[in-house]
């Protein structure tokens, strides 16, 4: 098991270190930890090496939670109107569409929604 965190690593080198013999437990947290794990798991966590590690594990609160959901309904409900705004200036449901009709407006949308709530300026003289 790898350590997700440079703090993880670093806790568990504590740890691991104590449970060898090699420090005395610096605080009861390292204490309790080494007690109660087997010195291979501590050894696993501890060994992990620093390179792409975070800090600290991110956490996501629940305020932040929301906000994400928010962005994503709202980027949604822009897509659906962009889109039923295409669909009325092709003049013709998608069932009403061949094949290569389908495809070219398909294509239309692609290239004119960029997928992070804004259109393409660029393309969007197109339609």
């Amino acid at each position: 098991m790898p350590a997700v965190s440079k703090a993880q690593q670093r806790f568990m080198g504590m740890v691991h270190a104590t449970q060898k013999g090699d420090i005395e437990a610096p605080s009861k947290e390292v204490e309790k930890a080494a007690d109660s794990m087997k010195k291979s798991d501590a050894k696993d966590f501890a060994s992990t090496k620093h390179k792409g590690l975070p800090m600290h594990k991110e956490t996501i609160t629940k305020a932040r939670l929301k906000e994400l959901v928010k962005e994503v309904m709202v980027e949604e409900a822009e897509y659906q109107a962009f889109f039923k705004k295409a669909l009325e200036k092709a003049g013709k449901s998608i069932n009403s569409m061949s094949d290569d009709e389908k495809k070219a407006f398909f294509n239309k949308i692609d290239s004119a929604w960029n997928g992070k709530g804004e259109k393409n300026e660029a393309k969007k003289k197109k339609w």
